[in-house]
C-alpha cells in the first residue's frame, strides 16, 4: 500500500494556503484580487514544485506528457492579467491526481503485478490443456455435438479474456495508472469470458437450428443441424472473451429484440 507520507508530499499545501484572500473590502467582504501578487507567487512556485516531481517520479512518456500539458496550461493562465486562482489550481490538482495514481501504481509493483500475472497464466495453461486434452478444435474427429461445442467455446472464450486481461495489466502498470480497486476485474474477467464464449455458441447454435428447421429434405422431413466445433464458432468465442463489452452489447440487443415492449405501453402494475 502506498504510504500516506508519499501522497502528502505530492499533494503539498492546501488551497487555502496557496490563495491569499485575507484582505477585506470597505464593505467587509473578502477582496479576492487584493493579494493577487502573493497568490501568483504561490501558484507559480506550486507549478515549479510539481514540474520537479514529474521529472523525479515519472518514467512514463504518457504520464510525463499529460502532466506537462496541465502544468503548461496553469502557467499560461498565471501569465494572464486578472487570472482566476481556482482555474489554475484545477489544472495543478489534475497533475497531482496523475502523480498520486502513479505513486500508488508503483507501490503495487511487483507484488500485485506478479500475483495477477501468475493467476491469469495458470488459467491460460488450464484452458490450453483442456483444449488439447479434449481436442477442442475444428476437424479433430472429436469436435461434434452440443456439449463439446459449449465446452470448446467456453475454453476459447476464456483464452480471449486472459489475453485481454494480460494486455490490460501490462498497459496499466506500464503507464503507471493501475488502480487497485480494479483487482477483482482481473480475477473475474477470464471466468466471464468463459461464460460469454459458451453463450455466444448457444446463440449461434439456436440461429443455425432455426434455419435448418425451416428447411425440408427431398422426402419432406425436417432436419435439425447439430453444430460442433467449427473455426467460426471458435473465432467468435475467442472474440467474445477478448471484447466482453462489445459482446455484452450484442447480447443486450438480442434480449431487447426478444422482449421488446411497446413504447406507448404503460406498466400499471405495482
Amino acid at each position: 500500500m502506498a504510504s500516506d507520507a508519499g501522497i502528502k508530499a505530492i499533494i503539498g499545501d492546501p488551497r487555502s494556503k496557496l490563495i491569499c484572500t485575507d484582505k477585506k473590502k470597505p464593505d467587509g467582504t473578502i477582496d479576492d484580487n487584493a493579494n493577487s501578487a502573493i497568490t501568483l507567487t504561490n501558484l507559480a512556485a506550486e507549478a515549479d514544485r510539481l514540474s520537479m516531481l514529474v521529472e523525479e517520479q515519472s518514467n512514463c512518456v504518457t504520464l510525463t506528457n499529460n502532466c506537462a500539458k496541465f502544468i503548461s496550461a496553469a502557467r499560461t493562465k498565471l501569465s494572464t492579467q486578472g487570472f482566476k486562482a481556482d482555474d489554475v489550481l484545477d489544472d495543478l490538482d489534475t497533475v497531482k491526481r496523475y502523480l498520486v495514481q502513479s505513486y500508488k501504481s508503483r507501490s503495487l509493483w511487483p507484488k500485485t503485478f506478479t500475483r495477477l500475472l501468475i493467476y491469469n497464466c495458470i488459467l491460460l495453461a488450464g484452458f490450453v490443456g483442456m483444449i488439447a486434452w479434449k481436442s477442442l478444435f475444428p476437424d479433430s474427429g472429436k469436435s461434434s455435438g452440443m456439449a463439446i461445442g459449449i465446452l470448446a467455446c467456453a475454453m476459447w472464450g476464456g483464452i480471449g479474456s486472459v489475453i485481454d486481461a494480460l494486455g490490460a495489466l501490462i498497459s496499466h502498470f506500464g503507464h503507471q495508472d493501475f488502480d487497485e480497486q480494479y483487482q477483482p476485474w482481473y480475477y473475474l474477467h477470464p471466468l466471464i469470458g468463459m461464460a460469454l464464449g459458451a453463450v455466444v455458441y448457444l446463440v449461434f447454435q439456436a440461429g443455425l437450428s432455426s434455419i435448418s428447421n425451416s428447411a425440408t429434405t427431398t422426402e419432406g422431413k425436417t432436419t435439425t443441424m447439430q453444430v460442433g466445433v467449427t473455426a467460426l464458432s471458435i473465432v467468435v468465442a475467442f472474440l467474445a472473451g477478448f471484447k466482453q463489452t462489445s459482446t455484452m452489447k450484442f447480447l443486450n440487443r438480442i434480449v431487447n429484440s426478444i422482449f421488446q415492449i411497446d413504447g406507448n405501453t404503460t406498466d400499471k402494475s405495482t
